[in-house]
């Protein structure tokens, strides 16, 4: 993020002159996106604005500042569980600084939480299922499409279906109970764990089995219906992988390299 100071002046200067305070974060990406180091026509390393390192300044260069700015991040501990690909699971959900809290539920590929989850808010779709944007075989990790690259950056992101099926395969499942929290505790070959809470989902204001059953996003769309995702499930009883309506609020347990 050091990159991103002089950034961060020109929008701080850009908020104070025209009154942005309080705005939606997709007004003030446009408003940072308008300043003169997010011209196209600028070199990325030039005007140092390329802080995830890609070589190209975007809307995601622009959303992961702004998110640091709103201070909608968190620099999570990363937990090696000695899984076969040396991918690492972090110790809390997005939206939470302890393995025990909830965090925030978000649709499949919005990076904000809200107040209502339904096919009418959902904004990768024109209100109905046939209308839903398709990814197709391509997964949404690491993506501008991607709450956990977005909020803390880095190569945080959100895991793949594949990812939560080495988690699935190669780990000891439990079902506890965590600092008053009902959870899947997930025992790495090499004898670390992680907590993932049982923080049920939400569909319309409401949040649904919460303490009996957790529902995680993955990254990857389910191929044969693009108005649904794979999804990362789990109970006191069970745990596999299941393909709902993208417009449901999940939580999420990101990953990183």
């Amino acid at each position: 993020m050091a990159m991103a100071i002089h950034s961060l002046q020109r929008f701080f200067t850009h908020v104070l002159t025209h009154g942005m305070a309080g705005k939606s974060v997709a007004v003030i990406i446009v408003a940072v996106l308008e300043l003169p180091c997010f011209m196209t026509s600028a070199s990325a390393q030039e005007y140092h604005c390329d802080v995830n390192d890609d070589g190209t300044v975007t809307v995601l260069d622009a959303t992961i500042i702004i998110n640091h700015v709103l201070g909608k991040h968190h620099h999570a501990e990363a937990i090696d569980l000695g899984l076969p690909s040396g991918i690492k699971w972090a110790n809390c959900n997005v939206g939470a600084t302890r393995p025990e809290q909830m965090g925030e539920y978000f649709a499949w590929g919005e990076t904000n939480a809200k107040s209502e989850y339904t096919l009418a808010t959902y904004v990768l779709c024109n209100g109905s299922f046939d209308s839903c944007f398709d990814f197709g075989s391509r997964t949404i990790s690491g993506t501008q499409f991607d709450v956990a690259h977005t909020r803390w950056g880095g190569t945080w992101r959100i895991p793949t279906n594949e990812e939560v099926k080495e988690l699935r395969e190669n780990c000891t499942f439990r079902w506890i109970t965590y600092r008053g929290v009902t959870g899947a505790k997930f025992i790495g070959p090499n004898g670390k764990s992680i907590f993932l809470p049982a923080a049920g989902y939400s569909y319309g204001s409401n949040v649904g089995v919460k303490g009996e059953n957790g529902f995680y996003w993955t990254a990857t769309q389910y191929g044969a219906y693009p108005y649904m995702g794979y999804s990362f499930d789990f109970a006191s009883d069970y745990v596999t992988w299941g393909d709902y309506y993208r417009s449901l609020g999940f939580t999420i347990r990101p990953v990183c390299e």
